[in-house]
């Protein structure tokens, strides 16, 4: 929240860069910290439950958040929808300062990072759900950060429905990851968590494939909602899978985790762009989306030979 308010009184872009960059590394120790303190607050049969809402949380602030902060910019200026952002995140602040944690274990005297984190790996290693948990997320991660570079560029120009069509678009999104995150909380502990979240690729990776054929919004919509759908496939089956590590390691285990899927989506938001101006936007989500495809299909084949 604090980042945040610095940003109404940036006068430069580089202060701009440096305030989103610590407020990645904030999230860096957050999120990890997050998900792998649920497996403490609820009982593990309601695991997929737990994050299935967490989940719907974060879509909700997905849909909703855009269209707050375009009325407070209509009505009010830029600068007041950056003092209002600031002050809500209060509310979680003090949410989870009130929750009472179960005490954790001291780790040995001698426990250092660098063991950690070969612990970490090890464990990985040996576990086939969570290496494949990790590359479905990474993958999907990668293409979801093209698509919000060139979603924009579909917007405008292919479109021509400008930044209000491509809110809506966001907004779409945010309506699949919720009826997602619906289906997974009622239905999602009746299957196998790797082969929904390698569903939820293969699935994700088609709507973004199809994304810039699209030549009406109508079209459009229904497609990114179809990506919304499978992302929260990925995220909410990956993110239980990964839960499930020894309390020791689940921490490692969620770092490594965010590490991976921050590093996918800032390399193709970084990247997708100047691709974009060489090859096309066709054929760079083409070629992220097939290759989510990909992985997901190769992830279930995997598991059918297992099976076999």
């Amino acid at each position: 929240g604090l980042l945040i308010l610095i940003i109404p009184f940036a006068d430069s872009l580089r202060l701009v860069y440096g305030v989103y960059l610590a407020m990645s590394i904030v999230n860096q120790l957050f999120i990890p910290a997050r998900a792998a303190t649920i497996p403490d607050l609820v009982p593990e049969e309601t695991l997929i439950t737990a994050n299935s809402l967490f989940s719907l949380a974060y879509v909700g602030a997905i849909a909703i958040g855009p269209a707050i902060g375009g009325f407070l910019i209509e009505q009010y200026g830029l600068d007041v929808a950056f003092y209002a952002d600031s002050v809500t995140f209060l509310i979680p602040a003090l949410a989870v300062g009130m929750l009472t944690l179960p005490r954790r274990r001291r780790p040995p005297a001698k426990s250092n990072l660098a063991a950690d984190m070969r612990a970490g790996f090890a464990y990985i290693r040996t576990r086939a759900d969570v290496t494949a948990g990790l590359l479905l997320s990474t993958a999907v991660y990668l293409s979801i950060g093209a698509v919000s570079v060139l979603g924009v560029v579909i917007a405008s120009e292919t479109l021509a429905v400008g930044a209000g069509g491509y809110g809506m678009m966001m907004s779409a999104m945010g309506v699949g990851l919720l009826v997602g995150a619906l289906l997974m909380g009622r239905w999602g502990g009746r299957f196998n968590r790797t082969r929904l979240a390698a569903a939820g690729a293969v699935v994700a990776g088609a709507a973004i494939a199809l994304l810039p054929w699209a030549t009406q919004l109508y079209a459009a919509l229904a497609i990114t909602v179809v990506t919304g759908l499978g992302m929260v496939l990925v995220q909410a089956s990956s993110q239980t899978t990964f839960q499930t590590a020894p309390e020791n390691l689940r921490g490692r285990v969620m770092g490594v985790s965010q590490a991976l899927m921050g590093a996918a989506s800032f390399l193709s938001m970084g990247l997708a762009g100047f691709v974009a101006e060489w090859v096309g936007v066709t054929a760079v989500l083409g070629v992220v989306g097939l290759a989510t495809m990909a992985t997901g299909l190769t992830v279930q084949l995997r598991l059918k030979k297992g099976k076999e």
